[in-house]
This record gives structure tokens, C-alpha cells and sequence, in this order.
């Protein structure tokens, strides 16, 4: 079991280092990502990286209101599903 402080030194050593690997790679406009909160640009669907000491977590929400709508951008990303499956080490867990 890690201590606080080895907890803390961990953390900020992985975030510093994504926030410096990420400063490499531009957007679509040019501009710094934030990845942690990645802009898609598509109205209701966002783009999540979340982290904790038990796992990273990368998500694709989709918040519209309309169920005819999320439907059909899932059937959509799950067009998409063996090619994001291909560029990903571990499978993902499709909810």
C-alpha cells in the first residue's frame, strides 16, 4: 500500500508528464487540447479522461436528451467499435 505522500508524488509526476506530452500534440484549430475534457465539437457528446489510484478511465458520453438521437450515435460507435478496439493495448468495456 502507498503512502500519501508516495500517492501525491505519483499523481503529480503523471500528470506532469501528460500535460507535457500533450503540449505536443495540437487540435483541429490549432490550439492546446485539453484532454481531460476533450472538445469534440458535436453537440451532447463529450470525451472524458478520468484518473484514480485504481484505474484511468477514458470515456465517450453521450448526453442528449432525445433517446432516438443517443441511439443513433451509438449505433454509430459501435460502427467505429473494431477500429478504436485496434488502437486501444486493453479491450474496451462498452456500456
Amino acid at each position: 500500500m502507498l503512502t500519501k505522500e508516495e500517492r501525491k508524488e505519483i499523481n503529480t509526476e503523471f500528470w506532469a508528464n501528460f500535460k507535457a506530452f500533450s503540449k505536443k500534440h495540437k487540435g483541429i484549430r490549432t490550439k492546446q487540447i485539453n484532454w481531460i475534457n476533450y472538445p469534440t465539437y458535436v453537440k451532447q457528446l463529450y470525451i472524458r479522461l478520468t484518473c484514480d489510484t485504481e484505474s484511468a478511465r477514458f470515456a465517450i458520453e453521450i448526453q442528449d436528451k432525445d433517446e432516438g438521437i443517443r441511439d443513433l450515435i451509438w449505433d454509430q460507435l459501435e460502427e467505429l467499435k473494431k477500429v478504436l478496439e485496434k488502437e486501444m493495448i486493453e479491450p474496451g468495456v462498452w456500456e
